[in-house]
């Protein structure tokens, strides 16, 4: 998903910001230079925040939604030996796809840092920012977690052995039963997502230095370009 997000990200900013590319710098916290009043320092901070995040938020979305394609896809979800109706399956992927993607854009909390402010002019600087979010990587990784999540559905479910789960699973009919099975191993699943949520704390740079302008106009700061990156999604 990273990946992908990356990659929509830098196409639209590449094909918006006229903006030379900057160097990578040492230190992540914000610098200015003197020329650079702190009143405008902060206004600066609070134009990129109001301006950039709808943006980028609009930008998740259209990662997020190919994203659930390709969960909508995934028949893995459907163990071998598993006789479930192909309705059925639609169902199923349809409602992981949804739950998955509601956590992932609840779970994501896009943060813009910025690295440096520039002086170019009096009317004109140059910043260049970091988009961080929760590391979402080790969030979704559930992997190793198997029977845990095995163990608290046939709890709810009341199996108490796998022979008596796989009868149900492996053999034709007992459809509302199947569609039990995956809705509430969906709710533990979700369960464990939000235990990760919970302990991981560490944040993941998926855009670095990216160059913005920034010019005065009628005694504001506002970003250059800024009606063309949005105009990019309507």
């Amino acid at each position: 998903m990273k990946k992908l997000l990356l990659v929509v990200m830098l196409a639209i900013i590449g094909n918006t910001f006229a903006a030379p590319k900057s160097q990578k710098t040492k230190s992540t916290r914000a610098v200015t230079t003197s020329r650079i009043s702190e009143n405008d320092r902060k206004e600066i901070e609070n134009v990129i925040q109001r301006d950039m995040a709808p943006i980028f938020n609009k930008l998740l979305s259209i990662g997020i939604n190919d994203y659930k394609k390709e969960i909508e896809k995934d028949t893995s979800l459907f163990e071998k030996g598993f006789v479930i109706s192909e309705s059925l399956k639609k169902e199923i992927l349809k409602k992981y796809s949804d739950e998955i993607v509601k956590f992932i854009l609840k779970s994501f909390d896009l943060k813009i840092k910025i690295n440096q402010i520039s002086y170019i002019s009096e009317n004109k600087v140059n910043v260049t920012l970091d988009f961080t979010s929760r590391n979402l990587d080790k969030v979704l990784d559930i992997g190793g977690k198997d029977d845990i999540l095995y163990e608290r559905s046939f709890k709810r479910l009341g199996y108490k052995f796998v022979d008596e789960f796989e009868k149900v699973m492996k053999n034709k009919g007992n459809e509302d039963k199947k569609r039990n099975f995956y809705n509430v191993a969906l709710e533990e699943i979700i369960n464990l997502l939000n235990e990760n949520l919970s302990e991981i704390k560490e944040e993941n740079v998926f855009l670095s230095n990216v160059p913005v302008n920034l010019i005065k106009v009628n005694g504001k700061w506002e970003i250059e370009n800024l009606e063309n990156l949005r105009n990019a999604f309507n």
